[in-house]
Order: C-alpha cells, then sequence, then structure tokens
C-alpha cells in the first residue's frame, strides 16, 4: 500500500507500507461417533485448508478418557462410561494459521455404558467339545467374585474367585456326574455394589 497526505496537512509525505493478508483457514472433522465402554477409538485425522493449517480441540467430557484440550490431532484413546446412562461429548476443532483462527467444527463422541448385570448359566455341559464346557460368572465390572459350589449331597466342589476362571465339572481332578448342584455367588462391581445370587446349575454330558 502507498499513502500520501491529502492537502492542508501540515507537510505532503508518501510511505508505502505492506499488508500481509492471511488465507482463512478451515477444518474438517470425522463423523458423530458412538460406541461402548472400553472401546478403543483410534487417533484422529483433521483435514483442513491452507496445507500448513494446525488444529486446537477442546473436549466438553474428559470423563470419557480423551483429555480435555490439546494442539493437532486427537490421540488415540480407550472410552470409558461406567455409569448408568451414555455419555456424550463435544469435540470442538479450530483451525489456526499463521496466528489467525477460522471457524470452529465440532462432531461428538457417545460412549455407552455396559451391562452391569451379574448372569450365572443355568446348565453346562463339560463333555470336551468346546462348547459351554467351562461355567462361568459372567459380568462386565466384577471387580471381585466369590462363588461357591455345591453337590447334591450338601459337598462343596469348588471356590472361584477370579472372574477369568470358572468350574470345568471336576473335584479333586475328578470328573463329577450328571446332576443338579448349588451355587452361592457374592460379586463386588467397580462401582462399588455388591451383587448377591444363588441358584442351580445342571450339569449335562
Amino acid at each position: 500500500y502507498i499513502f500520501t497526505s491529502s492537502p492542508g496537512q501540515c507537510a505532503t509525505a508518501t510511505a508505502s507500507f505492506a499488508v500481509t493478508i492471511t488465507q482463512t483457514p478451515t477444518a474438517g472433522v470425522g463423523d458423530d461417533t458412538t460406541v461402548t465402554d472400553g472401546t478403543t477409538i483410534p487417533a484422529s485425522n483433521f483435514a483442513g485448508t491452507p496445507a500448513d493449517v494446525t488444529f486446537k480441540w477442546n473436549n466438553s467430557e474428559p470423563s470419557i478418557g480423551l483429555a480435555g484440550n490439546g494442539t493437532g490431532n486427537t490421540p488415540s484413546f480407550t472410552a470409558t462410561n461406567k455409569s448408568n446412562s451414555p455419555v456424550t461429548s463435544t469435540i470442538t476443532v479450530t483451525p489456526v494459521n499463521q496466528g489467525c483462527a477460522g471457524l470452529d467444527k465440532t462432531y461428538t463422541i457417545t460412549v455407552n455404558p455396559l451391562n452391569k448385570d451379574v448372569f450365572v448359566p443355568n446348565v453346562f455341559s463339560p463333555n470336551g467339545d468346546g462348547k459351554n464346557d467351562i461355567l462361568y460368572a459372567y459380568g462386565n465390572y466384577i471387580r471381585k467374585l466369590d462363588m461357591r459350589i455345591f453337590n447334591q449331597w450338601g459337598e462343596q466342589v469348588i471356590t472361584i474367585t477370579d472372574p477369568k476362571k470358572g468350574w470345568d465339572g471336576t473335584h479333586r481332578g475328578k470328573p463329577q456326574p450328571v446332576g443338579v448342584y448349588v451355587y452361592v455367588m457374592q460379586a463386588e462391581l467397580e462401582d462399588g455394589r455388591t451383587i448377591k445370587l444363588k441358584g442351580s446349575i445342571t450339569l449335562l454330558r
């Protein structure tokens, strides 16, 4: 630009200076996403213009496992929701070009909780066919387990304290006979609740 003073001013002079016009940056973000607790969400891949555009982002719900804010692409993270209801977070992405910010773009990540019920099947068949050979106590959030199984004479045949382990239908290394067994179970969940169950199990072969 060239500036020249107008008549009537104290002096007539001409000065020149440069004005740099920065391109307004833009951002392209992903689609809204819905996942369940424990799902691994990959890193984002924001796109935008110009080629050297950078990004700032904010996360409205850090409880889902993603930090509250950052720069560049969002990192990969494990989605978390231990509540009883879905949690939806809004990710706001701001494109930046040489210090100038463009229009924000947003997308959402909804994290659904897993089922918090504890379930024990009433039938299993430890016959080595690879189907229902092991009896487990099923639950997504079991932290501590005490499950005791008794035969029809009231003899305890096993105590299970590891949710990842179950009963293979044996007692002291010997296969137990077909019949009805009784279990008593107490499970402590990650949210602090205690679930108490008792019932019968039919062993088939």
